[in-house]
């Protein structure tokens, strides 16, 4: 994460009178989690042949789970299930209970590369319930 991207983030903890859970225990992970999600969404980006739609999202959750679409490790958010792209697609949906979570974001992850469809997220921040900020509440209230 660029000295930017922190500054901008440490400022809206400052805001909130959080500085010292920031720097003591929120400035590592924010770094890391934007650079994990960073990793996994480059190699995402890089096998897509043409992109032919763009979902704007919100923000990763990535957190202790490291949740995040592309991640094959993690399960599906609200945000967008495997039917939901089918259902968008006019395609079959899946019964895919029995499943693994990998199989099921392997299969998902394999139909936006082949639709050329791609996720952004508009805030590059994986704040969540463990952090002192996050898009629901602040810790203050």
């Amino acid at each position: 994460m660029g000295d930017e991207l922190i500054d901008i983030i440490q400022d809206v903890y400052s805001r909130y009178n959080l500085d010292n859970r920031f720097i003591n225990n929120e400035r590592d992970y924010l770094i890391n989690a934007f650079n994990g999600i960073e990793q996994i969404w480059n190699e995402n980006f890089h096998n897509i042949n043409q992109i032919n739609h763009i979902v704007i999202s919100e923000a990763p959750l990535w957190g202790a789970n490291e949740s995040y679409i592309y991640n094959l490790n993690s399960p599906f958010t609200q945000f967008f299930y495997e039917n939901d792209l089918y259902y968008g697609l006019n395609k079959e949906l899946i019964d895919n209970r029995y499943e693994t979570t990998i199989e099921k974001k392997q299969r998902f992850i394999k139909c936006l590369m082949d639709h050329g469809i791609i996720i952004l997220d508009v805030f590059p921040y994986a704040l969540n319930k463990s952090t002192a900020l996050n898009y629901s509440k602040t810790e203050n209230g």
